[in-house]
């Protein structure tokens, strides 16, 4: 999962270079420059074009590096359990530590030394900056849509996992699945293997186009809505634990209709839009990719902007003041309860770090936003830039942060996804065998009179009666509670910071397109802007894989 995260940053780092000289910009058209064919001139950012190619050639590159990372990693585990199995490495054996051990510095080395080799490589070569954006964030989103799927699934077969808390994962999925879809048909396809596409779309009613436009902004309304509900989910469960899952059965169907009709009621005069085709490069005839757009004015899609920037603002107060309740109510349960003051320092970190985090996105979206406010939306170069990473935001925004962070957040649902899907099994018991001894040892080492006289290292009743009535537990104590107890709290504390935690990735939306609403819809170059980045932080801050 952390080759994910890992793509994403290099995505970013990619892309992101400060505009340094526009002069070439001034005079062109919007065709022109979403075309990005500059061999001559300086690119958009400032950097030559050879740069770009040898940025993307960098990483390509980075990405094989990882997935062959995530092979051997992957070979390395399967051969330790091969071998743990086939030598009767028991729990006594350090064989079996030493050899894990082994194999992840062999992996480290080998990712490192593939990192070298890529600085060193120059070879890709493309025509066309923008398709290759499209081209990277395909790739990255494509494993993030399997693993949101395969969550889905999940949830669906299992009973255990048939709570209000993944009803509403699931009914927030299928929104970002839609958007996913829909970003494929009308953006990044089409920029891709526009030339493939042009025939086909060309003879497209006008409604096609409208309809696209339709579901971007009805899925976008459709996932803040389910993310409120999501907050307020674990806000019930904190202040009313015996009422709260036979209230949110009763309110679960009002609710999907609710997130189904009302963003229907705020879009429909998308429906309206006269659609048509642009261009890239109109005037090539091998390049024939694409952008679909609005005829005239586009006053539908200025329309869509200011709504979704209305809705994204209600949508971030609201959930402040939920997240606010949230601390509180925790805060207030935590000492009724009379928890020890670890447990609650270490929320309360956990809260304070994803304050601060939420702040970060917010502070990053916000600023280069609010650069856009003050621009002219109507200047063909700002709506260039928030075409070209409009999709890498949204991606890093919905998809990636609900799929990532779910997993983290319940380990009981991360084993279930593991077996079901046959990727790595995982067994408390044959953990518990494995490292046994070893526990065993270091409870002799820092606790002696742990140990029984005859040598076993398991406690008698004497002892585990002494543990019980308030003497010191022995790690290997703390290991049998770790593997065999059910920590209620703690998957309710990590299910609350999922929660708070997606809602990062919709403020991260919202905060654009608020910033927006301030500015002068009807510029050009806004309106370019704004279509770049609209998938880009639509995937990352909704649910999207």
């Amino acid at each position: 999962m952390l080759f994910f995260p890992f793509v994403y940053c290099i995505d970013i780092f990619i892309c992101y270079y400060p505009p340094t000289d526009h002069l070439y910009l001034e005079d062109q058209s919007v065709a022109d420059i979403l075309a990005l064919n500059i061999t001559d001139h300086i690119a958009l950012t400032g950097h030559s074009f050879n740069d770009w190619k040898q940025t993307m050639g960098f990483y390509y590159i980075i990405i094989a590096c990882t997935i062959a990372y995530i092979i051997i990693i992957t070979l390395a585990f399967l051969m330790d359990k091969f071998l743990q199995g086939r030598l009767k490495l028991g729990a006594s054996s350090a064989q079996t530590v030493k050899m894990v051990e082994m194999n992840k510095q062999i992996s480290r080395n080998l990712i490192i030394q593939m990192g070298l080799a890529s600085v060193l490589q120059h070879a890709y070569e493309y025509s066309d900056v923008l398709t290759v954006c499209f081209e990277s964030n395909c790739v990255n989103l494509i494993p993030s849509m399997a693993l949101y799927i395969a969550e889905i699934v999940t949830i669906v077969r299992h009973k255990k996992f048939h709570n209000s808390f993944y009803a509403l994962f699931v009914m927030r999925a299928i929104p970002d699945l839609v958007y996913v879809l829909d970003s494929f048909y009308c953006q990044r396809l089409p920029s891709i293997i526009g030339s493939l596409l042009y025939p086909i779309y060309s003879q497209l009613p006008t409604w096609f186009y409208a309809i696209s436009l339709f579901f971007t902004g009805h899925t976008f309304q459709a996932n803040n809505l389910v993310t409120i509900f999501i907050l307020f989910n674990r806000l019930t469960a904190i202040i009313m634990p015996m009422k709260h899952e036979k209230l949110w059965r009763k309110l679960l169907p009002l609710l999907t209709i609710f997130v189904l009709c009302v963003p229907i009621l705020t879009c429909w005069p998308v429906l309206k839009l006269d659609g048509i085709i642009l261009l890239n490069n109109p005037n090539s005839t091998t390049d024939q990719s694409f952008v679909m757009y609005e005829a005239g004015d586009a006053p539908y899609i200025s329309y869509i902007t200011y709504i979704s920037t209305v809705f994204s603002a209600i949508f971030m107060i609201i959930c402040v003041l939920i997240n606010i309740c949230t601390f509180v109510a925790y805060k207030l349960h935590m000492k009724k309860a009379n928890t020890n003051e670890n447990n609650f320092t270490d929320i309360k970190k956990k809260l304070l770090v994803y304050a601060l985090a939420t702040f970060l996105g917010h502070a990053l979206v916000a600023s280069l936003f609010l650069i856009i406010l003050i621009t002219n939306i109507d200047d063909p170069k700002t709506k260039t830039m928030l075409y070209v990473y409009y999709t890498l935001i949204m991606d890093i925004g919905t998809v990636l942060l609900s799929s990532c962070l779910l997993l983290w957040a319940s380990g009981t649902f991360r084993q279930q996804l593991l077996k079901d899907f046959g990727i790595i099994r995982i067994n408390n018991q044959d953990a518990y065998k494995s490292t046994g001894n070893l526990i065993r040892h270091l409870d002799n080492k820092h606790n002696p009179s742990s140990t029984d006289k005859d040598g076993t290292g398991l406690h008698t009743p004497e002892k585990r009666a002494r543990i019980h009535s308030g003497g010191s537990p022995t790690i290997h104590d703390c290991f049998m509670r770790s593997v065999n107890g059910n920590n209620f709290d703690d998957l309710e504390r990590k299910l609350l910071i999922y929660a708070v935690a997606t809602f990062l990735g919709h403020a991260f939306v919202a905060s654009l397109l608020l910033i927006l609403i301030i500015t002068n819809i009807d510029d050009p170059k806004t309106k370019t802007m704004l279509y770049v980045y609209y998938t880009l932080i639509m995937d990352t801050g909704d649910d999207r894989n």
